[in-house]
């Protein structure tokens, strides 16, 4: 059995904020849609608490660029896991490999991890849970040219692939906590809008980590695809996309992914800056 507190700004209030005079908080993933006010409100913090924005090294325009296609089935839809499967096989292809692709559930990873085993013989698929322990499977990853690498939950965070290895990360997905979680419902009642006061947050978070797989070192260059038409379909979408890092945005459709990918690996560095993008996909532009 578990149990976990509904709010925890009481007890670090009374065991950790009144037994310091100075206390530092740092992360990566603080901010939610450039604010701090989540994280303030779930930490007890009062509003007059100093905050600090600190950019990141990575030159994120040049080195990475994010894919939100524009016309992809609803994450509810039954074409969706379809859909998702011939795009997952178009990339992976296309990219001989380097890929990792991060689930919301275990059901969608074996179904793809089947549908790749067909489609791309020549490609070594590596699924958690079904190819071994994490460990395993992701040192195998680094060590295999053409390895494409499936994972869901501990793969969203704490994964550092460094170089050529991982130059692609395909997001099916983003990351809401299921409703019926019991600590989730618990805490979802006690707010006016759960949705946008902790559903929204929590994922943008979540997608933060994700993310942050693909570009480890100033060197590292890569494609982020995150494949749920919630991003152009939903209000709440624009709140994810101004939460991630600034990449190079490309609206595109479903049909382009494979090649727009293929197109930003074989550019050379100095031709990855957003002006020369313009033209890439269907003129619907970048931000």
């Amino acid at each position: 059995m578990h149990a976990a507190p509904l709010a925890v700004d009481a007890l670090l209030q009374s065991n950790l904020y009144e037994q310091k005079s100075a206390i530092i908080m740092t992360s990566a993933t603080i901010q939610v849609g450039g604010s701090f006010r989540h994280f303030r409100n779930r930490l007890g913090l009062p509003q007059d608490t100093m905050v600090l924005e600190v950019a990141s090294p990575f030159d994120y325009p040049k080195q990475a660029l994010l894919l939100v296609p524009r016309d992809l089935p609803d994450p509810t839809s039954p074409a969706h896991g379809t859909v998702i499967q011939d795009i997952l096989a178009g990339v992976a292809s296309a990219m001989n490999g380097r890929t990792l692709v991060l689930f919301t559930s275990y059901a969608s990873l074996r179904a793809a991890h089947a549908h790749l085993r067909e489609m791309t013989p020549h490609l070594t698929i590596l699924g958690q849970g079904i190819d071994g322990p994490r460990s395993v499977i992701l040192d195998r990853f680094r060590a295999t040219p053409n390895a494409i690498l499936l994972g869901t939950n501990s793969f969203w965070e704490g994964i550092d692939v460094v170089g050529d290895a991982l130059s692609c990360l395909v997001i099916v997905k983003l990351p809401f906590t299921v409703p019926s979680d019991p600590v989730f419902a618990a805490r979802s009642e006690l707010l006016e809008d759960s949705f946008m006061q902790l559903a929204v947050p929590q994922a943008v978070l979540r997608l933060k980590q994700g993310f942050g797989r693909l570009i480890r070192s100033g060197t590292d260059r890569g494609v982020v695809a995150i494949l749920d038409s919630r991003l152009v379909t939903r209000r709440y979408g624009q709140t994810f996309i101004d939460s991630l890092p600034p990449a190079t945005i490309v609206h595109c459709g479903a049909r382009e992914l494979a090649g727009l990918v293929g197109d930003w690996i074989t550019r050379v560095p100095d031709d990855l800056v957003p002006e020369h993008v313009a033209g890439i996909g269907d003129g619907t532009g970048l931000e």
